[in-house]
């Protein structure tokens, strides 16, 4: 009787207190856990780019899944807690709320135990066991089922997941946790993706206003010369910011979306741990390819007199802190007059040399220096990483050395396994002023 009015939670109360006397074969109903569901709601999880999309089918599906009646997510914004979605499976609210000791959204207190512990708590009668029977939420809303769930990514906190139900107890089984944990898995790696994808619109978006200023830049100062020569010299230059926005914001969502595309094939068929992992290197391609974006956006922010010393610090800077490498450098007293093809070649040497010591080196220590010696610009960056041999030239390495070998200078690369690798780069200090 219970079964057909809907009382699933008293039937199996009943079952597990009378089960001698009721001679029946228990199945697994609420414990059962459907395979097809589980990959039909990661697929719909991996599909979603855009955060506010993502929250609210991480909602539905997470509320549907643990059969909870009210739900939430929190994230962390740099020590402050926020509300970032709420609601029921019928009505989602995608907003930022600060999370107060006294929210009516989600109770604080749980809240902040689970993110100080980044442990799940797990309540079967909030109301009446455990160490928040007191807390105002709980009793205003006189809750049976609470769960409050961390999302980790690498061993990290990406956001909680809460849920509740005031209506039946024990709502949160085994079961339904593992699931919950490995919808959580995959969660976490939308999230991330979702946040590396949004960062990638704002740096295009940025740079296509970067292309609008520089634009208006130059067509101010061509006004003072023949208008002729103003449109050829700024349409070379919008070809060229065109040209770069392209070559790199465009391989990165492609790049990226074909990445995605393979991940969501694999969990159609069920290869869920494959499908994880195409995801997860789609999203260490969209790292890499913004921080690329990064250095693009700072080149075009600075003019041909720009400070080279300090941007190669900044750099140097960056990439200890982001990479956990140490850098020691030594940059003596440069020429004055510098063209900026040669300060971008001497900056993108110096950031390709660093990643690929880092990569594929493995390198946690370099040493760089750049000084004029005689006729000649001298850049030396050396590793202490695995080394090479023989050293085989990628896509990065080939237009560094072109981009050098056009400004009339030479580069070199010497590596030993095992002794870490050595890139020599000599510049004409002639040139270095005559081009300008």
């Amino acid at each position: 009787a219970y079964l057909q009015w809907g009382a699933k939670a008293k039937a199996a109360d009943l079952e597990q207190q009378h089960r001698h006397l009721l001679h029946i074969k228990r199945e697994p109903g609420l414990d059962r856990v459907d395979s097809l569901s589980v990959v039909m709601s990661a697929q719909a999880l991996s599909g979603e780019m855009e955060m506010s999309r993502l929250l609210a089918t991480l909602m539905r599906i997470m509320l549907h899944n643990a059969g909870a009646e009210y739900g939430a997510v929190i994230f962390d914004h740099d020590g402050k807690w926020m509300v970032e979605a709420y609601g029921t499976s019928e009505a989602q609210h995608i907003e930022s709320v600060p999370l107060g000791e006294e929210s009516g959204l989600v109770p604080a207190a749980i809240i902040a135990y689970a993110a100080r512990t980044q442990e799940q708590v797990v309540l079967h009668d909030a109301l009446s066991e455990g160490i928040f029977t007191r807390n105002t939420y709980v009793r205003n809303n006189r809750l049976k089922s609470v769960l409050c769930l961390p999302i980790m990514n690498q061993n990290k906190l990406v956001c909680l997941l809460y849920l509740e139900n005031n209506l039946s107890p024990g709502v949160f089984t085994p079961s339904r946790l593992d699931v919950l944990k490995l919808l959580g898995s995959q969660c976490a790696i939308s999230i991330a993706n979702a946040k590396l994808y949004s960062g990638i619109q704002y740096l295009k978006k940025n740079l296509e206003d970067q292309v609008v200023e520089r634009t208006r830049s130059l067509e101010r100062s061509m006004r003072e010369t023949s208008a002729a020569l103003a449109e050829a010299t700024v349409f070379e230059e919008r070809n060229r910011i065109a040209q770069e926005i392209h070559d790199i914001v465009g391989h990165t969502l492609t790049s990226t979306i074909l990445q995605i595309e393979a991940g969501k094939r694999l969990l159609q068929k069920k290869e869920i741990d494959s499908g994880f992992q195409r995801l997860a290197e789609a999203q260490d391609l969209v790292r890499h390819s913004l921080n690329e974006i990064r250095g693009s956006v700072h080149m075009l922010k600075e003019d041909r007199y720009s400070d080279l010393t300090v941007m190669l610090r900044q750099l140097i800077k960056d990439t200890e802190r982001n990479a956990g490498v140490v850098v020691h450098a030594v940059i003596y007293d440069l020429p004055e007059a510098m063209s900026t093809a040669y300060k971008k070649a001497i900056y993108h040497a110096l950031q390709e040399g660093l990643t690929n010591g880092i990569r594929h080196g493995k390198s946690a220590e370099f040493h760089f220096s750049l000084e004029s010696v005689g006729a000649n610009l001298q850049f030396r960056l050396k590793d202490c990483g695995l080394g090479m041999s023989p050293i085989v030239m990628g896509f990065g390495l080939r237009t560094m050395k072109e981009r050098v070998e056009q400004l009339g200078g030479s580069l070199s690369i010497d590596s030993e396994m095992d002794e870490g690798c050595l890139l020599e780069i000599d510049l004409p200090m002639r040139r270095v002023v005559d081009r300008n």
